[in-house]
């Protein structure tokens, strides 16, 4: 919602009224923002305003004076007025000089807090670009821990796993123990069914070497099966590492790429910081600017009442100079 000049106005009389000292940033400060080039203009008006109710000097002129213009007329007056109008004009050269350096140093003030408040806004536009930047590398870090606490549990399922698989691998090596024995056996009955049947007689000899075969076949059967089970022992440790490996492998790689992103955090909150110290030394160089802005225009409306009053007694002078003709 643009600011009135009447809004300005009733501010600026009411700072006055308290005793405040109505200068761009307090105008500024009592109507909760507005651009200070509009505050600027709105002022000028309201220090003219008010620099032309004041009440004019009057100075009579010297009884001396009068008493010359009684005895010699108007010819003295008007050599001092022509006296008096030289040094009001090199007066007034001087004033309008010092009033358009002043007027040149506020507008300039104004200019520079315009731009300082432009560049407030846009640290503070960054500073809530990066605030939003930082929300998204912690959104980012809490979903890499997340999946990093599900590859430490895949990885804890793999070494589960792996546990499971090795005493699988025991149990195949104890069954394949027990196989062993049991040919032991085998291998002992025959020597025995051997040396049974050379004491019996030499007519078993057809029947011992079948039993034999048979025997030999059972035995070679049997370290079939043992083989194939060490295979599949085999096979089984080998899956089991390798799902070790990759479990291990995409765990440091999560571990990796969170401290890769904790580490752009770090370096976001440091920006972060340093662009808020420059926006409070932004605040601080537009507050300084605006208060010597403030003095500059109080000084030109000083200078510009004191030549409104010489232009005022010069005229009057004039009129008293042209009655006594």
């Amino acid at each position: 919602m643009a600011i009135s000049k009447e809004q300005i106005f009733e501010v600026a009389d009411e700072l006055d009224a308290a005793g405040q000292n109505p200068t761009l940033a307090a105008v500024r400060k009592a109507l909760d923002g507005g651009s200070y080039t509009t505050i600027s203009e709105a002022m000028k008006e309201w220090r003219a305003a008010k620099a032309a109710d004041a009440t004019p000097i009057q100075e009579p002129p010297p009884p001396g004076v009068m008493d010359k213009l009684s005895e010699v007329g108007a010819e003295i007056w008007g050599v001092a007025l022509e006296l008096a109008n030289g040094r009001l004009a090199s007066e007034r050269e001087g004033l309008e000089a010092a009033r358009l350096e002043m007027e040149a140093s506020r507008l300039e003030a104004v200019e520079l807090a315009d731009q300082l408040s432009a560049e407030l806004d846009d640290s503070r536009n960054q500073v809530a670009s990066l605030e939003g930047v930082a929300q998204e590398l912690r959104a980012e870090v809490d979903d890499l821990k997340a999946k990093l606490t599900t590859a430490s549990e895949r990885a804890t399922t793999a070494e589960a796993r792996s546990s499971e698989m090795e005493l699988r691998a025991s149990d195949l090596r104890s069954e394949l123990d027990r196989a062993h024995r049991e040919a032991d056996k085998n291998r002992q009955a025959l020597d025995r069914v051997q040396d049974a049947a050379e004491k019996a007689a030499k007519d078993h000899k057809a029947e011992l070497a079948q039993a034999q075969g048979e025997a030999k076949q059972a035995a070679k059967e049997h370290q079939k099966e043992v083989e194939a089970l060490r295979a599949q022992h085999s096979k089984a440790l080998e899956n089991a590492q390798e799902a070790k490996a990759a479990a291990q492998s995409e765990v440091e790689r999560l571990t990796a790429a969170t401290s890769s992103l904790e580490y752009k955090l770090a370096q976001a909150e440091e920006k972060l910081a340093v662009l808020a110290g420059e926006v409070e030394q932004a605040a601080k160089e537009r507050d300084s600017a605006l208060e010597a802005a403030g003095t500059a225009r109080e000084q030109a409306a000083a200078l510009r009442g004191r030549v409104e009053g010489l232009e005022i007694a010069l005229s009057r002078g004039e009129k008293d100079a042209g009655s006594q003709k």
